[in-house]
């Protein structure tokens, strides 16, 4: 008899211990989970986003709108540094499995740790000064950078994350509003508590790039913009297939 031949690969392995280790984080909008790996991939050292040691996290804020210390901003730890500081090994020449890519502070913290390979799913900042100076600092300090498409990582890991459904303002002229739900009846619920009764709903596809997405869209009465104004509610795993094609 012969070995099995449909295990999963390393990158596949350490991604999804990232993931599950995202899965720690209290952050209601991302989590984000690290895996730090030796070049005998051996791990050495994991971390999520959260807020520092000795901080509760049930009395410091959350939110992402606001007065910036009403905010998550100024407290909470990105998940790279906190694999850093927990690690207790030399981590030179080491790679870093991120879920998302890593802010412009989180880039310094990996350089100057000796990391020498970022390998990451998501990069739904790539427009943002932030992860641009990331970009730059990684390029001119040798640190390689490797994306793996989250639709290959949720075949092989289905399971790892609850399915959840979001809530997406995609009014004309816009940014782009994305609340997370636990299910299709949450986001509707939210959808009523904010507009009344005065919205409907159409099961439909709409075409991302080059991607068709099934969603649900949400229209709803406005005395001022008339019938306008339009949401979508789209299922975790259809909005994953296609992360970066969206654009969110």
């Amino acid at each position: 008899m012969k070995k099995r031949m449909n295990y999963i690969s390393w990158d596949d392995y350490f991604l999804g211990i990232a993931e599950l280790s995202a899965a720690r984080s209290k952050d209601p909008n991302t989590q984000v989970g690290a895996c730090i790996v030796s070049e005998e991939n051996k791990i050495l050292s994991l971390g999520y986003n959260g807020m520092p040691a000795g901080c509760n996290d049930d009395e410091m804020p959350w939110g992402r709108e606001g007065d910036f210390l009403d905010t998550k901003y100024p407290f909470v730890c990105h998940a790279e540094l906190n694999a850093v500081l927990n690690s207790n090994h030399d981590l030179k020449g080491s790679r870093i499995y991120v879920s998302l890519f890593p802010c412009n502070e989180c880039a310094k913290a990996i350089i100057q740790s000796g990391i020498k390979e970022v390998i990451y799913t998501c990069d739904k900042y790539a427009d943002t000064d932030g992860t641009k100076a990331s970009k730059m600092m990684f390029k001119m300090a040798g640190v390689k950078t490797r994306q793996i498409k989250q639709e290959h990582l949720v075949k092989i890991l289905p399971n790892i994350k609850p399915k959840r459904w979001f809530l997406i303002y995609k009014g004309e002229g816009s940014k782009m509003n994305i609340t997370p739900y636990k299910s299709e009846a949450e986001a509707k619920e939210a959808m009523r508590n904010e507009y009344g009764m005065y919205c409907f709903y159409k099961e439909g596809f709409t075409c991302y790039g080059d991607c068709w997405i099934r969603e649900l869209d949400a229209y709803v009465d406005s005395p001022d913009d008339g019938w306008q104004r339009r949401w979508v509610i789209i299922p975790e795993d259809e909005l994953f297939k296609n992360y970066d094609t969206i654009g969110f």
